[in-house]
């Protein structure tokens, strides 16, 4: 149930946005989703698997191992504001806690 109550704040949240990123994706074809290569093509982000962008300024980190509690997050330059509140000056790569619930993101200044 917590899960649930989590995704219906998140679709709330982040709704007019990606409705937003859907129209911009149907006039240029630039994708909603992006690999982090793709935002940052010149920061060596071709092997990141396991975090992406949402438009070009939202980082998603989720967890994708089953168990885990933290997680490295790759940081391009510029700074960063956490779904937590915390502030992150990139390039870095930062160790983080995932308590269960939580979707990891960060939106780019």
């Amino acid at each position: 149930m917590r899960y649930c109550v989590e995704a219906a704040q998140l679709h709330a949240q982040f709704g007019s946005e990606i409705l937003d990123l859907a129209k911009h994706s149907a006039i240029t074809g630039e994708p909603i989703l992006r690999h982090m290569a793709y935002e940052f093509p010149e920061e060596g982000m071709e092997t990141i698997q396991d975090q992406f962008m949402l438009g070009g300024s939202l980082l998603v980190a989720p967890v994708i191992v089953k168990g885990l509690r933290t997680r490295n997050v790759t940081f391009s330059f510029g700074i960063w504001i956490g779904d937590d509140g915390t502030f992150v000056e990139g390039p870095t790569n930062l160790q983080i806690d995932v308590p269960l619930g939580r979707l990891p993101w960060y939106r780019k200044r």
